[in-house]
């Protein structure tokens, strides 16, 4: 195989990896239905319901028609590596708590290190792309070592863009435009400076005192203003977040000079700077 060629396969793969990633966004539209009925009667419960019944069963259909699609690729070990991505997508959905309002936020779940920032953000994000990369590389019938090599691209990737993300939201920089990024799903109190912070101030209970309850909903809200405040008086805590930005962004350069050279590859080392702000 020419490096620069890509097989149907390829574009199949690059397709139903969409398709997962939509259908994980919409599920993510589903409302807590008591939390807005309470806030507002005029709210109506059977309409809310009905958008929330909407949600589910759109995602789901969209994520059986990738499993069709993955299934047409006749490469059990590439359903192996896809299968994975969706447990862990599954894992990372309820473990991450949303952007907004988090009525179900567990301080036991959120990351207060950098390495359970990095093992949370692969499981959420992550494991698609570094997966997919990996699948990409089977489907052309290259070696395991390439085929490692890819998948950790994906995961050094993924976490270089979101520490980027995260530096810059809490940084009060326009982000407002982020459709070619996978997510700002991941609530402000999980984005890497302040996980760092919580590694300096005493991990979940430092964070819970940026967590309060509304007293008509009693859902929790994560204070973003305040964690914008505190972290811009930390230099060296965004300090060190650009370093671990450059750290991933160099170490996925690194896995892609382990792949054959090519137009495809030079392609990824531009989007990884890109992405990574580098």
């Amino acid at each position: 195989m020419n490096c620069n060629d890509i097989y149907s396969s390829q574009r199949s793969l690059a397709e139903l990896t969409e398709l997962i990633h939509t259908a994980f966004l919409v599920h993510r539209g589903l409302i807590d239905v008591d939390i807005l009925v309470k806030i507002d009667e005029k709210n109506l419960r059977s309409e809310m319901e009905l958008g929330n019944k909407m949600a589910v069963l759109s995602g789901d259909f969209l994520l059986a028609n990738a499993c069709v699609a993955l299934s047409e690729l006749k490469h059990s070990k590439v359903v192996e590596m896809m299968s994975s991505a969706i447990e862990d997508l599954s894992h990372g959905f309820f473990v991450l708590p949303e952007s907004g309002d988090s009525p179900h936020i567990s301080l036991d779940d959120l990351p207060t290190s950098r390495v359970q920032w990095e093992d949370l953000i692969f499981l959420a994000q992550g494991s698609l792309v570094a997966n997919a990369c990996a699948a990409a590389v089977e489907l052309a019938n290259q070696t395991t070592e390439f085929g490692k090599s890819a998948l950790n691209f994906g995961k050094h990737f993924m976490l270089a863009q979101q520490a980027r993300l995260d530096i810059e939201r809490l940084c009060h920089r326009n982000i407002e435009n982020n459709n070619g990024h996978f997510n700002h799903s991941c609530s402000e109190i999980c984005s890497l400076p302040v996980v760092l912070l919580a590694q300096l101030y005493g991990g979940s209970n430092w964070l819970n005192s940026f967590i309060k309850t509304d007293d008509i909903t009693n859902t929790k809200i994560v204070m973003k203003d305040e964690l914008q405040s505190i972290v811009s008086q930390h230099p060296s805590v965004l300090e060190e977040s650009e370093e671990i930005c450059r750290r991933h962004h160099d170490l996925a350069l690194s896995m892609l000079n382990l792949l054959p050279p090519g137009e495809p590859t030079e392609s990824l080392k531009l989007l990884t700077k890109a992405v990574s702000g580098s």
